[in-house]
């Protein structure tokens, strides 16, 4: 499975705390010989980025005649039940139908599970898509002659009160809470989750209400729609057979501070957290003329906590009986006219950030890494939401960065601006150093097209008489920069070839560089002859979770991969970087700061697959590649179609995705995810050194024809 990210992202579960896919408890990912289900709808490519074309059509070359993968060999050992996937205890995110997969230990076994016979393949493994047992239980029971074996699998599922109890507000569900700062006039949106059927209201000190509307609880999140075909995904009911509803609301920022001192407090605007002699002062100040809630509150059971006297709940009335819990948020306002400054400044040890970056998201908490900024950046702040800072980058635009990695500057310190006085070129052998000369180091992002690259600058503003070029450089066709707004510096450099890769660094004198990397010189004859390429086994070490039903384990799939790929393609002429040769933990910092270091010209990063809960994995399976920059779309693609013409699986298609190992700036890097772990005939043939050879020798077919495809305008 891909590994989205070091700081934890695949919006499924894919080792990297991947993406988007964020379903951490899914540590599925098996295979077993059962004879392939019947093949479902191919969805259609997904569309490819407007600046990112796809490659014209190929003929293949020689290939092995209706490839397929070979059947799944016998086993007859010992009668013993295994299950990989849940674990004893684990939390199962669906209460619809969910896989259970694992081993019998011989393939002449007969399986039960509850009250469902399930299929065991030659080597025993076993794969089911079946009801979740409601009573949280899964009962196995394997038969072979006359020997037995029984095992007993207790789950855990998403809360589901009973219904006709009294109304709840389900604990951990009240948003916003912890430590906020919000702007004047700035919409908060508010909500919970908790019983079906009533009506729901947030309630200030000073008697002012605010309506929260209800809506449906959807069931496990299931994987992208781009992985799922249609029809074919997590049930459409909700997780808790309609007993739980989620109640939204929002109201305009001002003032909340909460009585529960265990609530983070504010940092951003340095004001102290009031003492509790200060909160029930104020508390009585506003109960001389508050009016009263309305509905009269039931009394507490024990076990519950009442809404403190100070602070704001939110109120669930269900049939007239009514439930209250305090809202857990410290609101504080901003002054926008006075906002704070901080310094991206990420304090992790080289093996978790080497190159000093500092990540900005398009919202706070999780999401994509939008922009990276290197440590040393100045930040205008103008909100705090959970322990991330908003960053203020234009009039309409902000960025989200970890509060934890920013040093706040002293109060009424002006926020970042600075003229560009000037822009020049200074070409090398292996790159050009595009420097712009900053009085203070502003935010910034490059955005890549076919044959250019953009420099944005926030709140830079240019004084750029003229723009120097430097000597005659090929590479370089012309360059222009121009000021779309008053905060906005931007400079587009137009090449005469892809951009291979680029780097930005802060420079002595306060100069920001952009560092542009030359193409590397590609014989159409012999495209890998003289290349550097990095190939990355996926997880290893300490990650060495995800697993089959016979317990393969992804980390050796993917080892067993790359070790004949590192063979074909030193055969090939190209000098090979391995980010790990043996079962180790490899941070992913690590991985692409070595591939850097080594200055290699492409990345190709190895994983096979896995489902979040609630996916039918039958009619889902199949072969994906990823990749993060525009440089990258048209080799995921050659190498995807190389997979599919070997293997013969599914087309789950080319994506982008926010993978840590694919962000990689320095060099065309992707992702590929040939199979899936969980299915039986899968992990039996990623067992075996044929079908590793296979799967490697795609890959380089792939990456030769992305070459040759390059080689006739691949830049000086």
């Amino acid at each position: 499975m891909g590994e989205a990210t070091g700081e934890v992202a695949l919006m499924r579960w894919t080792g990297y705390r991947r993406w988007p896919v964020t379903a951490l408890a899914v540590l599925a990912t098996m295979v077993a010989c059962a004879p392939p289900a019947p093949e479902a709808p191919t969805p259609e490519a997904p569309t490819p980025a407007p600046t990112v074309a796809r490659p014209p059509a190929f003929e293949p070359g020689p290939r092995p005649p209706e490839p397929r993968l070979p059947p799944i060999p016998a086993a007859d050992g010992p009668l013993e039940l295994r299950v990989s996937y849940p674990a004893p205890g684990a939390l199962v995110n669906t209460r619809g139908r969910n896989f259970i997969f694992g081993s019998t230990g011989t393939g002449e076994a007969r399986l039960r599970i509850n009250d469902h016979q399930v299929e065991v393949q030659p080597n025993g493994a076993f794969l089911a898509f079946i009801p979740v047992p409601a009573d949280q239980v899964y009962r196995l029971r394997a038969v072979r002659g006359q020997d037995t074996a029984s095992l007993e699998l207790p789950i855990r599922l998403p809360p589901a009160p009973p219904p006709g109890d009294p109304p709840v507000i389900v604990a951990g569900t009240i948003y916003p809470s912890g430590a906020w700062v919000a702007l004047p006039g700035e919409r908060i949106e508010v909500g919970f989750r908790g019983s079906a059927g009533g009506a729901a209201r947030l309630v200030f000190p000073d008697g002012t209400t605010v309506p929260l509307a209800a809506e449906q609880v959807p069931l496990g999140r299931g994987a992208t729609d781009f992985e799922v075909a249609p029809g074919t995904g997590a049930t459409a009911a909700t997780a808790d057979g309609g007993s739980l509803s989620w109640y939204r609301g929002f109201f305009e920022a001002r003032r909340v501070v909460t009585a529960d001192t265990t609530v983070a407090w504010p940092a951003l605007t340095g004001k102290a957290r009031p003492t509790p002699l200060e909160l029930l002062e104020a508390q009585r100040e506003r109960d001389a003329g508050a009016p009263p809630l309305g509905v009269p509150a039931r009394p507490v059971p024990p076990g519950e906590v009442a809404a403190p006297a100070t602070g704001v709940v939110v109120e669930l009335v269900v049939d007239g009986e009514v439930v209250r819990r305090p809202l857990p948020l410290n609101l504080l306002l901003a002054d926008p006219a006075r906002p704070r400054v901080g310094v991206a400044w990420d304090p992790d040890p080289p093996e978790r950030n080497g190159n000093q970056r500092h990540i900005g998201r398009p919202g706070p908490g999780s999401g994509p890494f939008h922009y990276v900024w290197r440590n040393g950046t100045e930040l205008e702040l103008t909100g705090e939401r959970g322990g991330n800072y908003r960053v203020r980058l234009g009039e309409d635009l902000t960025a989200w960065s970890p509060g934890n990695k920013v040093t706040l500057l002293p109060a009424g310190t002006p926020p970042p601006a600075s003229r560009v006085a000037t822009v020049r070129m200074d070409p090398q052998p292996g790159w050009i150093d595009v420097r712009v000369a900053l009085a203070r180091r502003l935010p910034y992002r490059v955005e890549e097209g076919d044959r250019s690259l953009s420099l944005l600058v926030y709140g830079g503003l240019s004084r750029a008489n003229f723009l120097q070029h430097g000597r005659v450089d090929p590479y370089v066709e012309r360059a222009e920069w121009s000021q779309p707004r008053d905060d906005l510096f931007r400079l587009d450099i137009h090449l005469s070839a892809m951009p291979w890769g680029y780097e930005t660094y802060w420079g002595g004198g306060g100069d920001l560089i952009l560092r542009i990397r030359r193409p590397p010189d590609i014989d159409e004859a012999h495209p890998l002859r003289g290349l550097a390429v990095a190939i990355d086994p996926g997880h290893g070490g300490a990650d060495r979770f995800t697993m089959g039903p016979t317990g393969l384990t992804e980390a050796d799939a993917n080892l067993w991969i790359a070790l004949p790929l590192r063979e074909l393609l030193e055969a090939a002429g190209a000098r090979v970087i391995m980010t790990r040769e043996a079962d180790a933990t490899v941070s992913l910092v690590q991985r692409t700061d070595r591939a850097e270091a080594d200055d290699v010209d492409v990345f190709i990063s190895i994983h096979n697959n896995a489902f979040p809960d609630g996916v039918d994995p039958w009619a889902n399976n199949g072969t994906s590649v990823y990749y993060t920059h525009p440089r990258g779309a048209a080799l995921a693609w050659a190498v995807h179609e190389e997979l599919l013409a070997e293997l013969g699986l599914r087309d789950i298609g080319v994506g982008r995705g926010d993978f840590h190992v694919t962000r990689m700036t320095w060099a065309p890097s992707i992702l590929t995810e040939t199979m899936f772990m969980m299915i039986p005939e899968q992990e039996a043939a990623l067992r075996d050194p044929a079908v590793q050879r296979r799967i490697a020798e795609a890959h380089v077919r792939g990456l030769e024809r992305w070459l040759r495809q390059l080689s006739g305008g691949s830049g000086p």
